[in-house]
């Protein structure tokens, strides 16, 4: 049976095609700004470093459209999950929405971006720039009242905090850095929360000295490869926003994606797509068998030859001789040390009897000559070919064939209610593009 899925990381994903001008304002901004959603200014130099990433990633396979539409839907899809605003006609999606986590890994690929786009920091940068970690007593001692009103033995997001607490880990000095002989900054207990991965989370929590002092390092860090762009890229603080936002709405939209099974991973728990698999119905399941009945289809049998060799040498030997022209026939006549002639004949998927190296010839590609095979024993080693293979329809009534479909209309339903929510977002959300640069794009942004 085919396999249907596969993940595929995306820097900017971009499923859905326009289908006309909708609910977007250009206009004459300023010369500073590409475009704004909700009010949010999204500058035009840090969105211009953000487009070259991507054309570097993609090898310039995605265009300016393609790309400005992505990142404002990104958006567009992170605001309906922090405001919980979703349409009231689906209340499944509106489900995922609500559930889809808030917090993502911003930070790791923000740095990782920030390193592509300039040269390491000079050695005299270096040289000039440092961090220290507050007094460990001092550290502690204030850490101590915070850390009592939260539970430290859980690893959780950000949103663990309330607002007030956020507010109070913003006030905690755990260091502070020197970039350049410029003045001392402060690092806060915040921003090392931040900066950890999740996994890291709970140890800051605790209250792990040596894992907030990493933390000291890593801000630090940080705070000199984004000194390093301003200065030689001449960006501002509201440009690394810009980049920081669409990097943080693009996780977003990929959590999104994994959650819902848009984007299918073996390895990623997607008991959300439970919701969309429960309104798939028994007559769209035949229909889609009876459209695509090709696409379910197992080997019945084959017919396959073999060559039994005593060691691994042997075989690698007459693997090798086999590469380089020699027929399978003489291979067979001049090294197996079978006695059937090296012919395994026909071999039935539902025979109930069949050897280790009949089911490994059921597995073979037609025409291709296998790797040698360890047989069961370690006695012997086989080196398979088939020469015909007899595909077998499945019915709709297997139940791998069942779930299949069932994943795929799924996912069709899934990225339909996210295209009927892209709709309504355009239309509610106020969005207006700079027409200075995006005035090509005013015929095909946006739905309908």
């Amino acid at each position: 049976m085919r396999i249907l899925w596969a993940l595929f990381f995306i820097w900017l994903s971009v499923s859905f095609i326009p289908s006309g001008k909708a609910d977007v304002i250009f206009s004459d901004m300023d010369k500073s700004l590409a475009f704004t959603v909700e009010g949010q200014p999204f500058t035009y130099a840090g969105y211009q470093q953000f487009v070259a990433a991507v054309a570097k990633q993609a090898k310039g396979k995605q265009d300016d459209v393609s790309i400005l539409q992505g990142v404002i839907e990104n958006r567009l899809l992170s605001l309906s999950i922090l405001d919980g605003d979703s349409s009231d006609e689906d209340a499944h999606h509106e489900e995922h929405l609500h559930h889809t986590p808030r917090y993502v890994d911003v930070k790791n690929e923000y740095q990782q971006m920030l390193t592509a786009l300039v040269s390491p920091p000079s050695a005299q940068v270096v040289q000039k720039s440092g961090f220290v970690l507050q007094d460990v007593g001092v550290l502690q001692e204030s850490l101590s009242v915070f850390l009592k009103s939260i539970d430290g033995g859980k690893t959780m997001s950000h949103e663990a905090f309330d607002s007030i607490q956020q507010q109070k880990a913003k006030e905690i000095e755990v260091g502070y850095f020197q970039i350049a002989g410029g003045k001392n900054q402060s690092i806060s207990y915040w921003d090392v929360y931040q900066i950890q991965s999740i996994q890291n989370k709970s140890k800051v929590r605790r209250g792990d000295i040596s894992q907030i002092a990493r933390g000291v390092q890593k801000v630090f860090t940080l705070k000199l490869h984004e000194h390093k762009v301003k200065q030689n890229m001449g960006l501002q603080d509201v440009d690394l926003s810009t980049i920081r936002q669409i990097i943080s709405d693009k996780l977003i939209k990929q959590q999104y994606y994994l959650d819902t099974g848009i984007v299918m991973d073996l390895h990623h728990d997607q008991s959300r797509l439970s919701v969309f698999k429960s309104l798939v119905t028994d007559r769209e399941i035949e229909g889609y068998y009876s459209k695509n009945q090709s696409d379910f289809v197992q080997v019945g049998s084959v017919t396959a030859r073999h060559i039994t060799l005593k060691t691994q040498e042997d075989a690698d030997r007459v693997r090798q001789k086999l590469d380089e022209g020699l027929s399978f026939a003489e291979g067979i006549k001049r090294f197996s040390i079978s006695k059937d002639g090296g012919v395994l004949g026909f071999i039935n998927r539902k025979d109930k009897m069949l050897t280790f190296v009949k089911k490994l010839a059921l597995i073979q590609a037609v025409g291709k000559v296998s790797t040698p095979y360890r047989m069961l024993d370690g006695k012997s080693y086989e080196i398979i070919l088939v020469d015909k293979k007899q595909p077998e329809s499945l019915p709709a009534t297997d139940k791998s064939v069942r779930n299949e479909i069932v994943n795929i209309l799924a996912v069709v339903k899934a990225k339909n209610a996210l295209e009927k929510e892209y709709t309504q977002w355009y239309a509610q959300r106020d969005i207006v593009i700079n027409a200075r640069y995006f005035s090509a794009a005013t015929a095909t942004l946006g739905r309908q």
